[in-house]
């Protein structure tokens, strides 16, 4: 009922009788392969139980004194709303969320705001064999939300809860993805599926409580290694930034920072974010066409995933790239589109570090890219990823820093090579073209005793040698095969695969339609070589036309075109559909990461 508009206790439930109701945050994201675990008693109750904290929490309480991130309530204000209710009185009332043990449902469902009808992801419920009680089940068949009637439900009398309340030190284990005799279609749940219809008897047992660990960052603790792949600069409306998770877990971006602010005339740094209480002065931004950002709190980079950033906001690129951008600096348009916006870190809504004096935009002739880690009251930052170019014709040197013995709060800054004319990409953009990282090991980077992610000095790159000048190519959303509202699509899994031990890459395409456009798919290398080519319509037959066919995708085993292993790192899937008719061709691309086992 949360369609109708509106919601309280009396019509969606929550916030009464222990009973809940609640969102994921804002730009919160579940990698592709991964578990969350959402804590329903607080987060400091369940590291008690479990010695780790929880991916989020249904509520804070007032002894929590961390960083997990928090559900968001569906009506009411902090002290009584849909999850929580600390001070009300009557039926049901003060109410803590918990799950009754004798008979309860939870339900995962996904709801657009201002839609008439929810979408059921899955549902589970259980009932105690003694319990008599049916008031947790229910049917959505024919009800009529605004215009939205539903497709048919299991009636509720056939519906089969697990038959059994858990004992103490037990929980509910799913031992069957597959949903067992689950009715696939003709109802209400994602492509028709009737979620209230699975054997839950069946497909869950219970097992002693064995709550998925979040899996911890490979290197650096908090923070993790990610690289800059991507950088246009010209023309305004064109300007990006692109960033790749190398890794094998996904990274939670809430602490990490981009920007464009250094001016060491005036002492402006980045790293000046250590003193607290940022400003155009110490940090840089708002003025001068310069920028620093923080991510949106939540937002996450799944393993082996690429997200790409517009400087000048979400319409412009979707306008010259076809399809949404994964963030934007901020709200180009007449309001909230669905990408989600860059934080700035000081100011207020209209005059702010990334829009304040000046629109943010990337100067052409010499500029520094900066993107680091922070977390707010320590002193120092720590380095992810630099990026520096300069055209030969510009004198300018006021990009450079160098952090060498530098001294914010109590931490002093190890020694680097800083930023310099020497090291910088010598040549300005040109139109149609951006700054390509071609190197994913950073060349003769120095790896330690410095100031980056594992004591890496990413002022000591020669961008000269790992990045190249090449035509625009900002990676579209995985799933989304840059989209431009031609059938062709091109999927593939953000995660990293191992040929070594016989892994296998699915990747699934889809054609614009039978016999009507040569389709081939292909790996390159990040240097642009042909490693393979997995199909080509010519020789191959016909591709997948008009559908989404994911159960029959295309498998790379990692080898090239002459059977032999590729080595580790990263390459290009790239699928191009050319029209018979017309001689127009799409073009789809997508990082996949071949990595290889560590040894000990």
């Amino acid at each position: 009922r949360i369609a109708e508009g509106s919601p309280s206790t009396a019509t969606v439930g929550g916030g009464a009788d222990g009973d809940f109701h609640a969102k994921f945050p804002d730009g919160y994201s579940l990698a592709a392969g991964d578990t969350i675990v959402v804590a329903v008693g607080g987060s400091t109750a369940f590291n008690s139980a479990y010695g780790f904290m929880p991916d989020l929490k249904l509520f804070e309480n007032e002894e929590d004194d961390d960083e997990v991130l928090v559900m968001d309530y569906i009506f009411g204000d902090g002290d009584n709303n849909s999850v929580i209710n600390r001070t009300g009185s009557g039926a049901g009332q003060p109410s803590t969320p918990g799950l009754t043990p004798g008979a309860e449902t939870v339900i995962l469902y996904h709801w657009r705001a201002d839609e008439d009808k929810v979408v059921d992801i899955d549902v589970f419920f259980w009932k105690d064999a003694l319990s008599s009680d049916t008031s947790f089940l229910f049917s959505k068949t024919g009800v009529t939300v605004g215009g939205h009637t539903y497709l048919p439900d299991t009636d509720t009398a056939a519906q089969i809860p697990f038959d059994s309340e858990t004992d103490p030190d037990f929980s509910y284990h799913r031992i069957d993805g597959s949903e067992g005799t689950q009715t696939p279609s003709g109802s209400n749940g994602v492509d028709g599926r009737d979620e209230t219809s699975e054997n839950l008897d069946v497909t869950f047992q219970m097992a002693a409580a064995d709550p998925a660990r979040p899996p911890a960052p490979p290197v650096g603790g908090d923070f993790v290694k990610l690289l800059l792949t991507e950088i246009s600069t010209i023309g305004t409306d064109q300007e990006y930034i692109e960033i790749y998770n190398p890794g094998a877990v996904p990274v939670d971006l809430s602490d990490y920072y981009l920007t464009d602010a250094n001016h060491s005339p005036n002492s402006q740094y980045y790293y000046n974010i250590g003193l607290g209480n940022p400003s155009q002065g110490t940090v840089g931004g708002g003025a001068f066409s310069d920028f620093h950002a923080r991510f949106p709190d939540g937002y996450s980079i799944a393993a082996g995933d690429t997200i790409v950033m517009t400087v000048a906001g979400s319409t412009l690129f979707s306008d010259n790239f076809g399809f949404n951008p994964d963030l934007e600096l901020y709200e180009d348009g007449g309001g909230p589109d669905g990408v989600p916006d860059m934080r700035w870190i000081f100011g207020t809504e209209g005059s702010n570090s990334i829009v304040g004096e000046t629109f943010p935009t990337l100067t052409n002739s010499a500029e520094t890219v900066i993107l680091y880690h922070f977390i707010e009251g320590e002193d120092k930052v720590t380095d992810i990823d630099v990026f520096v170019w300069k055209d030969p014709s510009s004198t300018s040197t006021s990009i450079f820093f160098n952090k060498t013995g530098q001294t914010i709060g109590s931490h002093d800054y190890l020694p680097e090579n800083g930023t310099n004319t020497g090291d910088a990409f010598g040549a300005a953009n040109g139109f149609g073209n951006s700054y390509h990282r071609t190197d994913p090991n950073e060349g003769d980077q120095t790896p330690t005793g410095s100031n980056g992610v594992g004591g890496r000095d990413e002022t000591s790159e020669d961008f000269n040698t790992t990045f190249a000048m090449l035509p625009y190519s900002p990676s579209a959303p995985i799933g989304s095969g840059g989209d431009t509202g031609s059938a062709a699509q091109l999927k593939v899994p953000a995660r990293t695969f191992l040929p070594g031990l016989g892994e296998e890459f699915p990747i699934t395409i889809v054609s614009n339609s039978k016999g009507e456009s040569e389709t081939k798919l292909k790996i390159f290398d990040l240097e642009g070589r042909l490693v393979i080519t997995i199909f080509d319509s010519r020789f191959n037959g016909n591709p997948p036309s008009g559908i989404d066919d994911s159960r029959n995708p295309y498998l790379w085993d990692g080898r090239d075109s002459t059977f032999e292993l590729v080595k580790a790192g990263m390459y290009v899937v790239h699928l191009s559909v050319v029209g018979i008719r017309t001689g127009e061709e799409e073009i789809f691309t997508a990082p996949v990461v071949v990595g290889t086992r560590l040894s000990n």
